[in-house]
């Protein structure tokens, strides 16, 4: 072999063996870099502040409280500054809490909450998300930090995966996607939406299904015509006190519009065997003929 011919092959083996190198720096750069940012995003999580309720009901601990109200604002402008770095992680540790969950509902239940703090500190930021998201909830798996994604992403798409939500024959699932679509008050088109599925809720065995179906229907204050009567019906002759109050306080919210609804909260405001549904009658009773605000049903 020629002289020439050797050092062109010596030159070639070189070049491979400096690919490889630079390679394998890259990949162990790319891997220490990845636990840096899941490190990172771990210690935004745990600074984020997760409601302890004491036993006087203060939510937080006096104690600390500043300090650790600085280190949340912190940790939400970390994952607002830089989503793209941090949302990956954050998709992982959705993932995590179905896991979770199965042997350990208490920490499941605290990622849900600190979860739900980090996507409202990203809001829109966090859409690229939104297709894995939708494939977890879709699946009926952490549906917890999904609703919490969707509702602070927000926009029309979002409110629509909740609303399908309103059907699951899964009762927490129903009861979760109500608490999300609050925030879709002022999307006409989802309020729309969600109008068959809470009517539907208002014929649960369940008090808890009516209790929440009827404030939210009392938060949207849409589709009159259909929505009073089912919550006369209620508000009428439900066995739990709660969800008659629940459904009397969102008579009252309509308005006038609730004015079909005079006669039988006239009747209630006299009859009813608990003095907690007679009083709340006589306030929507004022509310729907127009001598008080909605907004002043409380």
């Amino acid at each position: 072999m020629s002289k020439s011919r050797i050092a062109l092959l010596v030159v070639a083996v070189s070049l491979v063996v400096v690919a490889v190198l630079v390679l394998k720096f890259q990949i162990g750069e790319r891997g220490r870099m990845r636990e840096k940012n899941s490190d990172e995003v771990n210690d935004i999580l745990e600074a984020l502040p997760v409601s302890t309720t004491s036993t006087n009901g203060i939510t937080y601990k006096v104690d600390g409280l500043q300090t650790r109200l600085k280190n949340s604002r912190q940790a939400a402008e970390k994952l607002r500054a830089n989503p793209a770095v941090f949302l990956p992680r954050v998709m992982e540790e959705v993932y995590a809490v179905e896991r979770v969950e199965a042997t350990n509902r208490a920490a499941a239940a605290k990622k849900t909450e600190r979860l739900a703090l980090a996507f409202e500190a990203l809001g829109g930021e966090a859409r690229p998300l939104l297709p894995k998201l939708k494939e977890e909830f879709d699946r009926g798996r952490s549906i917890g930090p999904c609703v919490a994604a969707f509702r602070y992403i927000g926009g029309t798409d979002c409110g629509l995966m909740l609303v399908s939500g309103l059907t699951n024959a899964d009762q927490i699932i129903r009861h979760t996607c109500v608490s999300g679509l609050s925030a879709f008050a002022t999307n006409r088109e989802v309020a729309l939406s969600a109008v068959p599925g809470l009517l539907s809720m208002l014929k649960d065995n369940s008090a808890l299904s009516k209790v929440l179906a009827s404030g939210l229907l009392g938060t949207f204050r849409i589709e009159h015509e259909t929505v009073i009567p089912a919550l006369i019906q209620v508000a009428e002759g439900d066995s739990d006190f709660i969800a008659r109050i629940s459904a009397i306080k969102a008579i009252g919210r309509f308005g006038t519009n609730g004015a079909a609804a005079k006669p039988p909260l006239e009747k209630i405001a006299i009859r009813d065997e608990k003095t907690q549904v007679r009083r709340i009658a006589s306030v929507a009773l004022r509310a729907v003929s127009g001598d008080i605000s909605p907004d002043d049903i409380r």
